[in-house]
């Protein structure tokens, strides 16, 4: 038995390296392709642009296309072993459906498990190399212009800025607000500040300071000051700092943890991200058992139907993905909710299947 589940379980782990190695392959010629004369203008070599670039591009691409090339895999395998009638000599010698799924679930559970370990330890830290590649040799630097901005500096203090360009590290029109007991007791606002790199505080141009002391308002204009607001460039920034695919899970919930601490309500793309590094990989065992109880029963046409329908289903599973978390990030869906219920309905779906398929 152990024989048989090893042959299982390796054509099924060497269907689906082959299916994603192809892609890899396909994918590197189409990127280079794109990207050759960014690379010949810097004059890089092929070996650095391997070491600096590509060895970080296909970890990145393998992991978030995991899901779908499990699924290709899997009904690819599935197919392929009742095509031949391997399932019916596999079910004759005494195996239940359910034993039958136990090598293919293995498999499934080393995926799911590498796919989370990467990317929540590894691909964080390979994604700001690929990113900080990209910046230095294929585009401009990063930039960020942020508007609307209002946050929390500290226990009754609020800041509001109408525009902030991390180009220059210049905002406009800024107000700053600190209350006592829920009372406003003063407010600083400015026309135009800019990041002191030297001095590490901030140019404030065109100053007014209001001050509340009971029923008394004292007022001071300046033209301009040099002040610490509690705040620095890098709260504005929307590089790698704030994307939360470039920070590992201990460093996206510390970071979740700051923009709640400073008021912040925008933080639902960071919970999403969060819990989707679990539920993603996760996909994998259902996509195994349902493309498993799909695929093997023998039909009419070969294996081309099954395929074309798993390919159906993977899109709609993608589709669904990108559904539920936009919704999640514009909406008033819940994160947690938003990243499980792809998997909610396909495990019905799984389910189902798996009650139909031959035993």
């Amino acid at each position: 038995m152990k024989k048989l589940d090893g042959y299982l379980a390796k054509m099924y782990l060497s269907n689906y390296a082959g299916a994603l190695g192809v892609f890899i392959v396909i994918a590197i010629v189409f990127d280079l392709t794109e990207k050759l004369d960014g690379f010949l203008k810097h004059s890089l070599g092929a070996s650095q642009v391997w070491r600096e670039y590509y060895v970080h591009f296909i970890p990145y691409y393998a992991n978030l296309l995991s899901p779908l090339f499990v699924f290709i895999a899997i009904i690819f395998t599935g197919a392929r072993l009742a095509e031949r009638n391997e399932i019916i000599a596999v079910l004759n010698t005494g195996w239940s459906f359910r034993r039958l799924c136990m090598p293919f679930l293995g498999v499934a559970v080393f995926i799911g498990g590498l796919n989370y370990y990467l990317s929540n330890w590894v691909l964080p830290a390979s994604n700001q190399a690929r990113i900080r590649f990209e910046s230095l040799y294929l585009r401009d630097p990063c930039y960020s212009h942020s508007r609307n901005q209002q946050f929390q500096t500290g226990p009754g203090r609020m800041v509001y800025l109408e525009s902030y360009s991390n180009t220059d590290s210049t905002g406009y029109r800024l107000a700053m607000d600190r209350f006592r007991h829920r009372r406003l007791i003063s407010r600083l606002s400015a026309e135009r500040i800019r990041w002191n790199s030297k001095g590490q505080c901030w140019d404030l141009m065109q100053v007014t300071e209001r001050r509340w002391s009971g029923s008394r308002l004292t007022v001071t204009t300046q033209t301009q000051s040099q002040r610490k607001l509690g705040f620095r460039p890098e709260d504005f920034n929307q590089s790698i700092a704030s994307d939360a695919y470039l920070l590992s899970r201990k460093d996206l919930l510390r970071y979740i943890q700051e923009l709640e601490r400073k008021g912040n309500e925008a933080t639902e793309p960071f919970w999403v991200e969060h819990y989707s590094r679990f539920s993603i990989p996760f996909s994998a065992i259902l996509f195994t058992l349902m493309g498993l109880s799909l695929s093997t029963r023998k039909k009419r046409g070969g294996i081309g139907p099954v395929l074309g329908i798993g390919l159906g289903l993977c899109f709609a599973f993608i589709v669904m993905q990108r559904f539920s978390l936009t919704f999640a990030i514009k909406g008033d869906f819940p994160p947690l909710l938003a990243a499980w219920t792809p998997n909610i309905l396909f495990g019905l779906g799984t389910a189902w299947l798996y009650y139909r398929a031959p035993k």
